[in-house]
């Protein structure tokens, strides 16, 4: 089994370790694009606190649909956000 890869907010990363985190992301949930707090935070390996910390802060994009409680993410601009750091 092998080593959870965990992104930490405010971390400086080598290409090699970003590279090697959006790979292990991408096989782990490649047909999920649109998820809720829960799924996003599991997808960045972070607690929804933290998800909402970095949201709040404008450090990743989130939507609200009318009828529809809590935020909800793209992968798409998820991985966008890990590539800029």
């Amino acid at each position: 089994m092998t080593a959870q890869v965990q992104f930490i907010p405010e971390t400086q990363y080598s290409k090699v370790d970003l590279d090697r985190f959006l790979f292990e992301l991408e096989a782990r949930f490649k047909q999920k694009e649109v998820m809720h707090c829960k799924e996003a935070a599991a997808f960045l390996g972070i607690s929804v606190r933290q998800l909402n910390n970095l949201a709040s802060a404008g450090k990743l994009k989130y939507h609200r649909l009318d009828g529809l409680k809590g935020k909800l993410f793209l992968r798409t601009e998820i991985l966008e956000a890990v590539k800029k750091g």
